[in-house]
């Protein structure tokens, strides 16, 4: 029989966004563990965005904390690994989270850089954002929580020590049996600036 109750009352709320974004240049333990502490918090109503920020540069003269963060992040020394390479890493780690919280929601998707493309972050998750953001003394973090709190977001800062440097990992691979997750590890490994 079909139901006949209106539209409006077969919703309870918008779903919530939880968005932990990042150029993931690799995934390192400092992404593992700000995953699983957001993924135990998460309630019914939200969904978890692993969203992985495309490395472009924005040549503008503007001094706005973001892009002059993001800018000093998205050189192309700074980021090695397609988005392609990425994907599979996280696609990866998705798969590792949803098998350790069975009752999450997750999605992992390519994003653009959000102080660039602002409309197409709305359009692609409308409704409430909550923006996770590591809270361990970067000062570029800093102006990401400022940029996403300016847009309207909440924001929700996961205080901790620094476990891992994405820059100190590219430039030394002893470092990564110890600061690289294993179950990404090989997939990163297998594509190098020199393979494309």
């Amino acid at each position: 029989m079909l139901n006949k109750a209106p539209f409006s009352e077969e919703i309870t709320a918008p779903p919530e966004w939880v968005i932990v974004a990042g150029r993931f240049q690799p995934f390192h333990i400092g992404h593992w563990h700000l995953l699983q502490t957001v993924a135990k918090d998460l309630r019914q109503n939200q969904t978890l965005v692993i969203g992985v920020i495309s490395a472009e540069q924005e040549l503008t003269t503007t001094s706005m904390a973001m892009i002059e963060g993001a800018n000093a992040h998205h050189t192309p020394s700074s980021n090695p690994w397609p988005i392609g390479i990425r994907l599979r890493a996280v696609a990866k780690v998705s798969e590792m989270i949803m098998h350790s919280e069975p009752t999450l929601e997750a999605i992992y998707i390519p994003l653009p850089r959000p102080d660039l493309h602002w409309s197409t972050i709305e359009a692609w998750l409308p409704g409430p954002r909550l923006w996770i953001i590591p809270d361990v003394g970067d000062s570029f973090d800093n102006a990401k929580a400022d940029f996403y709190a300016a847009q309207g977001d909440s924001v929700r800062r996961i205080v901790g020590e620094r476990l891992a440097s994405a820059t100190s990992l590219r430039q030394d691979a002893n470092l990564w049996e110890a600061r690289v997750p294993e179950f990404v590890r090989n997939i990163y490994q297998s594509w190098s600036p020199s393979s494309s």
